[in-house]
């Protein structure tokens, strides 16, 4: 290439450099360092080393970091600064949390700035040096000096070792040091650009001059003042004067804390013990949670005699060394950076969608806006002040309880805090809750929705809680696959780590607490309080506000309270609403509604509607007589509207108990069509919109249920009450019964016997097809031509337009029925005309069939639902609805406990598909074998009831069917049931095979192994393939029969692992796919992770043979092992996996092949100990793979892979956290070098067989 050519290309590469972003079309992606400062004149130093400043990027949402964008050589750096007045650790972890959030393809930190240095113990330290900090000894680069115990002698021990800088910069310093020792040093070259460049900064980035550098004894203190002028002279350290005033670099230990070190006596006391050659405030925030290396200018020497006069230049001698360092370091690859992004969005979005529910925030956009000029008196209050500005916060631990009488307008008020804080606290996440009884989601309702709520904001509008989170959600995917919940504790406990380790102040509003029931109450109260207490006792910033009724036993020990009642700014709105919605002018009666409301908002809106209806007549004296009869209870005004005249009382009191009373909410047009039925004895009509339309539904309903009735706003429209206090009115004030008399004793149980009366009449009276079809049977849909499926559809379809509530009649008829039983009142009568009609039973079944409601329960298990639709009996389909008092009903009726022609009422009640019925899911199961239900009938496969239940235990991945299955064993294990325990299945398979096929709740699933272990299960009966439970508990899959199915084994889980083994299992049984279970389980080194080796030690220490080979499966009918695998020792299988893992999924540069290698080298030297043959040549190799030198040998010799001695050693200990989102692949050299060391070791052919793997 011709120089001419050279010099154009270099112009055109600066050019590129530094033209602005816009141009050059810079992203996030394409900045790949992170330069943290902590005070303004660190990030003017930063930005006057930039080569070429960049255009602004904007922000990320909840990303409020102020950056520079740049570039230093070939490297795109963005410059963040702490926010002003706030240092420490946690303030700098919370900038590069932020900044990891927003910028994903950032390879390396620098923390550059200031720092106090140690003159003359580990080296000749002066003001303007630099120091880099670098591993020294056991200790990583930097230490917390106030972070540790006392031990010995009153010694002071730092405990929690953090990171090294990563492998990538500390090889950069090392490069650097040799380059200078033949080029010399750049920083004073560096500074003098800048100067050039930044004129304006001379004055602060010069050099003080070495009259300024001066020392005294380390015992002696500084003496009043900002200078040293009344310090004693005497007192001065002589040090030898250098030949120049250039910087000098040095290399070692900083020590970091949250406190200034301003005393010389403390500094050396630290520095001779530990070897620290500087002290600063937020290095140790960093180096836990990033890749960072931390460079200071040393601007005082850390006593009392600290000043700012070298500040600024120590500030740019930093900048200047670091860049000199970006200058040396190499640029990284950025293949990778946009695909990282996506997956992470994409872990993201899954990870959001497991805690988000239907319906998650329908109760807040329910919630009216609050009437205009109303409601801002709240923010005036003493109690909100201090609140909001968290005046005294160890007083009430961030607490305001706002609390008032049923109806006060408590929710609106809320609403409109909320909405307030949104706007003024831009700095906080802001997540609220408001419980909703009146939902049909039983979420809206309990603790259980709040902690998912809540949890799914903050960490929407937290990037960096939510990178937090991940681990978790992913620990939980990998365990259970897609099917699966949180649980209630894993929700707290996270709730409680985001208090207490923060990376954004939290406000949180909880409304409506008095919507559940007592219990619920109680246990979101504690928890919240809990969370105020860790809060404060963390330093964090976590403000709580949450409404209720007056609660007289439920409190917390320290919290603001705030009661409506009474508050002028309350009783000011009441008024400012009644004058301006009040049609009618006059100040009397205005002040009448007033005085008799007594602050209850509902109340107002009640009896103002009513008074503007008595004055659309146009009679003013009207208006007043109503007035004098309203009374001041809330509950009578209630009465009133529903009694006085109400020409359809009837109609009314239909619709009050379906809205109370459905299982599901219904629609407006099924609430219609419901009382529109109710009060008809000739056939339906199909509904026909043109006379019907919605806006006569919505009217109808308003006026039938006197207002009282509203259609929410949400997604979904339903019909319900209009407040929480008309259904305390109704059912605890017993006022329905007043009604309708002729529901007592029970109204609830009286209802719901009416409801099911309807649903029958509904179902019986709907022509479901023109000419009066019974329904779809599977028989006739397979008869309808090309596409029945879509046929069947489009009928299903018109004929939920028609009759809106068959759909809901034939699915939840049982259900009402089951709670009328349960209340007293008898349902023979409804059961016989059911039980007599085979044509009404096969259209409600055939409604179960094709709804499908509940399909997560409708496993490889009977086929329920597909044996209703072939025509069985009525006992069949109360048994999948779990109506286990119709049950009894049934069989007092004389059904036979083992009718049925395909399937019988036992195997249907092992997969219930409805669980609203009873707290008891179990119980029609239970009737049936007390009533003498065949417990031995071999069913699909030739399984049993007990295989049935163990299957149901093994595979599922949701926690209702796990403890549904466990249940069932217990039942069917009791010594008066008669449960064959050891027969087994078409493929030679027994309960004991078919329960260790598992890996999510593994207590559950233990309880239920030991109870069939106790009860006399043989653990060494082989299956077809000749493979033991011992076998499949090892490992983390195995094939069936046919090849095609992979199941998921226990994963090696110890304790299971270790009760087989007690109960006598056959260590060196041969068969099944693999050989041996020693062979088992070394073949999932890579999926059981941790648990693997310690599962190996256990066979070996129950006499596992440590040189068996492997053997291919004696049954040709089962899919042997590849050739390259048969044969093959112990240590050969494990070496021959490692290069499978390696080539099949690309993993070069991932953490988690690190961690497997290591999890291989201990299941090795596990199989040394045991006298392996070949292990320790095996062991050699992983040595020889890993690239480890001697000392970390020894190190993972002599004290093991956990020890902190071995952690020390690693360049970055590749845990989960490091993975997301910012350093999301491991990147270190011995790790890059793996595939050609893969080669050069000669290890067997990898498993090509990626399926198999």
């Amino acid at each position: 290439m011709s120089k001419r050519k050279r010099e154009q290309e270099a112009f055109d590469t600066r050019a590129r450099r530094n033209a602005p972003a816009s141009a050059r079309g810079f992203s996030r992606n394409d900045y790949t360092i992170g330069w943290i400062c902590a005070i303004p004149v660190e990030m003017a130093a930063a930005r006057a080393m930039l080569d070429s400043v960049h255009d602004d990027l904007g922000n990320t949402p909840d990303d409020y970091n102020a950056y520079l964008f740049g570039a230093v050589g070939d490297h795109n750096v963005v410059i963040a600064c702490l926010p002003a007045g706030d240092y420490g650790t946690t303030n700098a972890a919370l900038v590069a949390s932020q900044m990891r959030s927003s910028f994903p393809s950032i390879q390396s930190y620098l923390m550059v700035g200031v720092g106090g240095g140690v003159p003359g113990v580990t080296a000749d330290i002066r003001l303007g040096d630099v120091v880099i900090s670098t591993p020294t000894g056991k200790y990583p680069g930097v230490i917390r000096y106030k972070f540790g115990k006392t031990v010995a002698s009153g010694r002071f021990e730092p405990s929690g070792v953090l990171n090294k800088p990563p492998f990538q910069l500390l090889a950069a310093v090392s490069k650097l040091r040799a380059k200078r020792m033949v080029e010399g040093c750049k920083i004073s070259s560096f500074l003098s650009e800048a100067l050039e460049k930044c004129p304006d900064t001379a004055a602060q980035f010069a050099y003080p001059g070495r009259h300024r550098d001066i020392l005294y004894e380390s015992e002696y203190d500084h003496v009043g003042g900002d200078t040293c002028n009344q310090c004693d002279p005497s007192k001065l350290t002589v040090r030898l004067a250098r030949p120049t005033d250039d910087p000098v670099s040095h290399y070692g230990l900083i020590a970091s804390g949250d406190e200034v070190m301003k005393h010389g006596g403390t500094r050396d006391r630290i520095s001779q013990e530990y070897g620290i050659c500087c002290f600063e405030m937020e290095a140790a925030g960093l180096m836990d949670r990033f890749p960072c290396l931390v460079i200071r200018g040393i601007c005082d020497y850390s006593d009392s005699h600290k000043n700012k006069h070298w500040q600024g230049y120590a500030a740019a001698v930093a900048a200047a060394y670091a860049k000199e360092l970006l200058y040396t370091l190499s640029p990284c690859r950025q293949a990778n950076a946009v695909q990282q992004e996506t997956d992470y969005e994409e872990i993201k979005t899954d990870c959001l969608q497991s805690l988000c529910y239907p319906d998650i925030d329908t109760r807040f956009h329910n919630i009216a806006e609050p009437h205009q000029n109303t409601c801002d008196w709240l923010f005036e209050t003493e109690q909100f002040k201090r609140w909001k500005n968290r005046e005294n916060i160890q007083d009430y631990n961030g607490v305001l309880w706002i609390k008032g009488k049923p109806g006060a307008g408590k929710s609106t008020l809320m609403k409109h805090a909320l909405l307030h804080c949104e706007e003024e606290l831009i700095d906080h996440t802001i997540a609220s809750y408001f419980f909703n009884a009146r939902s049909a989601s039983q979420l809206e309702k309990t603790s259980l929705g709040m902690l998912r709520s809540l949890l799914y904001q903050v960490l929407d509008r937290d990037q960096a809680a939510f990178s937090r989170f991940i681990p978790r959600f992913l620990d939980k995917q990998r365990k259970h696959g897609k099917s699966w919940e949180w649980s209630p504790g894993e929700l707290q406990s996270s709730l409680l780590e985001l208090a207490r380790c923060q990376s954004k102040r939290i406000t949180l509003f909880v409304d409506a607490l008095d919507e559940c029931d007592e219990q619920e109450v109680r246990n979101v109260v504690a928890f919240l309080e809990k969370m105020g207490s860790v809060a404060i006792s963390s330093g964090a910033v976590l403000n709580i506000c949450l409404s209720s009724r007056h609660y007289p036993t439920i409190g917390m020990r320290k919290m603001l309270e705030l009661v409506v009642d009474g508050q002028p700014g309350h009783t000011e709105d009441i008024a400012i609403y009644i004058s301006e919605s009040l049609r009618l002018s006059d100040k009397d009666i205005e002040e009448e509604i007033y005085e008799k409301a007594e602050g209850i908002f509902m109340w107002v809106v009640l009896v103002t509607a009513m008074l503007n209806n008595a004055f659309d007549d146009g009679r003013i004296q009207a208006v007043r007589e109503k007035l004098r009869e309203i009374p001041r209870d809330l509950n009578e005004v209630f009465s009133i509207l529903l009694q006085k005249d109400n020409e359809h009382i009837n109609e009314t009191v239909c619709m009050l108990q379906w809205v109370l009373f459905s299982i599901e909410h219904l629609t407006p047009r099924g609430l219609y069509h419901a009382v529109q039925a109710a009060g008809r004895s000739e056939g339906l009509e199909k509904w026909d919109p043109s006379t019907a339309t919605d806006q006569i539904i919505r009217r109808y309903i308003t006026t039938v249920s006197r207002g009282l009735v509203e259609i929410s706003q949400g997604s979904g429209q339903i019909a319900q009450f209009i407040h929480q206090t008309v259904i305390d009115f109704l059912v605890r004030g017993r006022r329905l019964q007043t009604l309708d008399p002729s529901l007592a004793p029970d109204v609830v149980a009286g209802s719901h016997d009416r409801l099911a009366q309807y649903c029958l009449r509904y179902i019986q009276m709907a022509e479901i097809n023109p000419g009066g079809s019974s329904g779809f049977a599977i028989s006739e849909r397979v008869d309808e031509g090309p596409d029945p499926d879509r046929r069947c559809e489009n009928s299903r379809i018109e004929e939920y337009r028609s009759y809106s509530l068959i759909k809901y009649s034939c699915l939840f008829i049982f259900n009402h029925a089951e709670l009328a039983q349960g209340g007293g009142a008898g349902q023979q009568a409804l059961l016989q005309q059911v039980q007599n009609n085979s044509g009404l039973l096969k259209r409600i079944s055939n409604r179960h069939y094709m709804q499908a409601e509940y399909p997560q329960y409708r496993m490889d298990l009977p086929h329920a639902p597909e044996s209703l639709a072939l025509g069985e009996g009525l006992i069949h389909l109360l048994c999948w609805q779990n109506c286990w008092r119709l049950v009894q009903v049934l069989l007092e009726l004389g059904v036979g406990v083992n009718s049925g022609n395909h399937v019988t009422p036992l195997e249907v009640a092992m997969v219930i598909g409805d669980p609203l019925c009873s707290a008891d899911p179990g119980k029609a199961f239970s009737i049936l074998l007390d009533a003498g239900a065949d417990v031995n009938a071999r069913w699909k496969s030739g399984k049993t009831p007990l295989m049935y239940a163990a299957d149901l235990v093994g595979r599922s991945a949701d926690v209702f069917s796990v403890e549904r299955g466990v249940k069932l064993i217990k039942d069917l294990l009791r010594a008066d049931v008669g449960a064959s325990i050891n027969v087994v299945d078409d493929h030679g398979r027994t309960a004991l095979h078919m329960l260790v096929v598992s890996s999510g709740y593994r207590n559950l699933k233990t309880s239920a192994i030991r109870m069939l272990l106790d009860a006399g299960a043989d653990v060494n009966v082989p299956d077809e393939s000749g493979g033991t439970v011992l076998q499949k508990a090892v490992s983390p899959y195995f094939r069936s029969s046919s090849g095609k199915t992979i199941y998921r084994g226990a994963y090696g889980d110890p304790n299971i692992v270790r009760m087989l083994l007690e109960a006598g299992a056959d260590v060196n049984a041969r068969g099944g796919r693999f050989g041996t279970a020693l062979h088992a389980a070394t073949s999932g080194i890579f999926l059981c992770g941790r648990s693997a080796p310690e599962v190996i030690q256990m066979l070996l220490d129950a006499g596992a043979d440590p040189n068996a080979r492997a053997l291919s499966p004696p049954d040709r009918s089962l899919r042997p092992l590849p050739p390259s695998l048969r044969e093959l020792t112990l240590t050969e299988g494990l070496m021959a996996r490692i290069r499978t893992y390696w080539r099949a999924h690309n993993a070069h540069t991932s953490s988690y092949a690190y961690n497997s290698c290591i999890e291989v080298l201990r299941g090795l030297k596990a199989l040394q100990a045991a006298g392996a043959v070949d292990a320790a040549a095996g062991v050699e190799k992983m040595y020889t793979l890993l690239g480890w030198c001697t000392n970390k040998v020894a190190a993972f010799e002599k004290y093991g892979h956990d020890s902190p001695e071995f952690q020390a050693l690693e360049p970055c200990p590749p845990t989960l956290e490091n993975e997301y989102p910012g350093s999301w692949y491991y990147d270190a050299t011995n790790i890059r070098n793996i595939p050609g060391a893969l080669e050069a070791l000669h290890l067997p052919e990898p498993w090509r067989d990626s399926e198999d793997y």
